[in-house]
């Protein structure tokens, strides 16, 4: 998510592995890679989901990105990441790989800008042909209807490239939203929109970012960002959307509001930056969302290798 950061006079010190950020530290998280450069990162991918009565149903979901820079202009570079499974993963279970082509090096190709922000998927119909292929595979061998309509869907959702860029390489979206921007050590915030699960208009958030360690040692700078929905400002979106979802009924409608007001959504992403080459040695990411009846996780910890 791209929003203009304000640049600020004044900042405050923090203290890390018995060091100081330096008073007014600032960090510009650009890239200094070269052509053929080639990095792996580890990723793990978690969910949970959580009920009403406290059941539980956990994800976990290891696997490798290998990223190469392939080209490259004064303007711009052309990177390729593969998804791969780690080789233990393949031994014990030898068949299941072939049933993911996703994480069984299926590449995506796009372009960052020269300070590393990201521009554009140039692969994007390959990318989104492979998922497809993958929930195909999935799929139990005479499915029925209901089945077959979630793969019509998903066609029909994944049809632009802007719908592959948001929904289908969260993981390189993650690694990239940093770049081109300069960050303090005073928090900074902005005011943002996050995408609305119901439908319209966007949800009002708060969004903050800060660097809280420097590890002069490694040249590592630690940059949080957190995102948080107003709920101050959810009020008056509310109407708007019972609205247009056409209940009739008071009491769904008065279930429906409330549903909507215990509507809760934060994120909290913390990256480790060497400041020297660009790149990124750790990166994680978690998002909690909440309602009345559940409570959903999910998380990505991107760690260089």
């Amino acid at each position: 998510m791209k929003i203009t950061l304000s640049l600020f006079a004044f900042a405050i010190s923090v203290t890390s592995l018995g060091q100081s950020v330096p008073r007014d530290s600032v960090v510009d998280c650009v890239i200094h890679w070269r052509l053929g450069e080639k990095k792996t990162y580890s990723i793990i991918h978690e969910k949970t989901n959580a009920d009403r009565s406290g059941n539980r149903t956990p994800f976990r979901f290891l696997y490798e990105a290998h990223i190469s820079v392939i080209d490259s202009s004064s303007q711009s570079f052309t990177v390729k990441w593969e998804f791969g499974l780690p080789e233990a993963f393949k031994t014990m279970h030898p068949h299941l790989s072939d049933s993911l082509p996703v994480f069984n090096g299926m590449p995506m190709i796009f372009k960052i800008s020269n300070n590393g922000a990201f521009v554009t998927l140039v692969n994007w119909e390959q990318v989104k042909e492979t998922y497809i292929r993958q929930m195909e595979m999935s799929l139990p061998r005479n499915p029925d209807s209901v089945a077959l309509a979630s793969i019509k869907a998903a066609e029909q959702m994944f049809n632009s490239k802007e719908a592959v860029e948001s929904s289908l390489i969260k993981e390189i979206q993650l690694f990239h939203t940093l770049y081109g921007y300069q960050f303090t050590t005073r928090e900074t915030s902005a005011e943002t929109q996050l995408p609305n699960p119901f439908g319209g208009e966007g949800f009002p958030a708060h969004q903050t970012y800060q660097i809280t360690n420097y590890d002069k040692r490694k040249d590592i700078y630690t940059i949080v960002t957190k995102l948080k929905i107003d709920k101050g400002n959810l009020n008056k979106i509310i109407d708007p959307l019972l609205k247009k979802m056409n209940i009739q009924d008071d009491g769904s409608i008065e279930e429906a509001r409330n549903q909507l007001k215990s509507y809760n959504m934060e994120d909290y992403t913390e990256y480790h930056f060497t400041k020297s080459t660009g790149w990124i040695s750790r990166l994680f990411y978690a998002r909690t969302v909440s309602t009345a009846i559940t409570n959903q996780s999910e998380s990505f910890t991107i760690e260089l290798k």
